[in-house]
């Protein structure tokens, strides 16, 4: 009995000695996973490289109790625009008509760091720097797209009744007509010039004939288009153009490497379409019309492949490529909904509450998405990752976010 008993204890002190061994080395191996894996914030590519990732978040900040949803007093209440780096205070101004600074989201870009915003009053639209006016032009106009090259800022602007539009390089005119429109892509060369598409409408004996163009690098040539095109959607110089044909439901895009059909079923009909980049590939945004009822669904496509489908509650906000891989979100038409963060084929809902206000307030860098998120009900704005979500401690919203790699010598 004695030997059994002693047997006993030694088989438990052999099996607790192997229990407590079996927990140290797992915890051992879940220390050793935990230092391996990087910072959500950091790409793994980046780690040790001679670039960091920096957040930069742009936003408004109302006075507390100011309800800036409603924004009852808009451009003349006391309002001020902060940009975070990293978490970090790097500029503070005064917002306001009187700074020629508003808080509307789409007047307001990041840019390498920097903040690049415009204002138009009756006379003359301005284009400003981190809140210092760079230059105004006369009469105003109304920007669609800005892009900044070595510290160069293009600007394609149109006439307040869109007929007529120019092309500028800072204060210089580089291009202007009296009639016609642009698309809304322009974009840079690697020689530093810039390339965009625009309409003109032609008198003619059979009325208004509209002709497509490019302009590249100072010089204007003539698209050449096929006969049985009913439409133009939308063209960029980068790409090509994409084009209702005759007796066909489905988009073509047309490039320099021929014709691309977007398959759209028989039993939907596109009510609009458009290009959401200006380079190869194309990524390009549908709407559809289904059993009479116009806009019923929205549809991503990237170059001829299908993505996502959404219907008219929805509204998809700026769709981007990042690593190869399409990201965007898409908002919900009302406050009974809730957003939702896509990367890849991950989907993921956004808080209740709280929706994107801007093509600008996400962005992407590697496989790290940040969604900037302000608030239907009056609480603070948020910015969401698939890791964590952020707190802003303000009364306001978040116009932009930006992921960008600086130099780690000069990170702010």
């Amino acid at each position: 009995m004695k030997d059994d008993f002693k047997n006993y204890k030694a088989r438990l002190t052999i099996l607790l000695c192997l229990y407590y061994l079996a927990i140290a080395f797992t915890s051992c191996g879940i220390q050793e996973i935990e230092k391996k894996e990087p910072d959500p914030v950091l790409p793994p590519y980046i780690i040790g490289d001679s670039k960091v990732p920096v957040r930069y978040v742009l936003c408004f900040e109302y006075p507390s109790g100011y309800d800036w949803y409603q924004d009852s007093e808009y451009g003349s209440t006391k309002c001020s625009m902060k940009l975070f780096a990293n978490k970090r205070s790097i500029l503070d101004l005064p917002a306001g008509h009187k700074y020629k600074l508003l808080p509307d989201a789409d007047r307001h870009r990041l840019i390498e760091g920097d903040v690049y915003s415009d204002y138009s009053d009756d006379e003359s639209s301005y284009i400003l720097k981190n809140g210092g006016v760079l230059y105004s032009f006369s009469p105003a106009q109304r920007i669609v797209s800005l892009v900044v090259n070595n510290n160069d800022v293009y600007t394609l602007a149109i006439d307040p009744d869109r007929d007529g539009f120019s092309l500028r390089k800072n204060e210089e005119t580089l291009f202007s007509k009296e009639r016609g429109y642009p698309f809304e892509h322009c974009n840079i060369d690697s020689e530093g010039k810039p390339h965009f598409c625009f309409c003109e409408p032609i008198d003619s004996e059979q009325g208004v004939i509209e002709r497509f163009y490019k302009y590249s690098a100072g010089a204007v040539s003539q698209i050449a288009m096929r006969a049985d095109i009913v439409r133009v959607w939308d063209a960029a110089a980068g790409i090509g153009y994409i084009a209702e044909i005759t007796g066909s439901n489905s988009p073509v895009i047309f490039s320099e490497n021929g014709a691309m059909a977007l398959s759209v079923p028989s039993s939907y009909k596109v009510s609009s379409c458009r290009f959401l980049n200006d380079t190869i590939p194309a990524l390009t945004e549908l709407y559809l019309s289904y059993g009479g009822k116009v806009n019923s669904s929205k549809a991503i496509w990237m170059e001829n492949k299908y993505h996502y489908t959404w219907t008219s509650e929805a509204i998809p906000c700026g769709f981007r490529i990042s690593e190869n891989t399409l990201y965007g979100v898409c908002a919900a038409a009302n406050s009974n909904m809730t957003d939702m963060a896509i990367y890849g084929n991950k989907v993921s809902q956004l808080p209740q509450n709280y929706t994107c206000l801007s093509e600008m307030a996400h962005s992407a860098l590697g496989d790290s998405l940040v969604v900037g998120l302000s608030s239907r009900v009056g609480g603070p704005p948020l910015l969401w990752s698939r890791n964590s979500v952020d707190t802003l401690k303000i009364n306001g919203h978040i116009a932009a976010v930006s992921l960008e790699l600086v130099d780690r010598n000069k990170e702010p």
